[in-house]
């Protein structure tokens, strides 16, 4: 006697659904801790340091905010691999952010001890 499903991809969908939420959520976090740790360090900013911070504020925001509502319209469209992709999106962003800034931050540092 076989026993075959009726609907042998059910599982795998669900589990892509899953995964394309989870990757929103995360996204999500991952704009919302940049956007914090950019607001940490803004006090004892000149004014022109913070249009940038601002403008960088801005900008991970909007990038979140688009990285969502394409993954919820890549879910709707039922392409749930792709949503988890795009959901992901605003990680990887914090994340160059962060060694840009990082790397500005080091670089600052040495010339100011090194002088040169």
């Amino acid at each position: 006697m076989r026993i075959t499903p009726s609907t042998p991809w059910s599982c795998d969908r669900t589990v892509a659904a899953i995964c394309a939420v989870f990757s929103m959520l995360v996204g999500v976090g991952a704009t919302l801790t940049m956007i914090v740790l950019l607001l940490a360090g803004s006090p004892n900013s000149t004014p022109a340091q913070m249009t940038q911070i601002k403008m960088l504020m801005l900008g991970m925001a909007v990038c979140g905010l688009v990285c969502v509502v394409g993954a919820i319209w890549a879910m709707v469209a039922g392409r749930h691999g792709l949503a988890a992709g795009v959901g992901i999106g605003p990680m990887v962003v914090a994340i160059v952010m962060f060694i840009v800034l990082l790397v500005v931050i080091l670089g600052t540092i040495v010339a100011y001890f090194f002088g040169t």
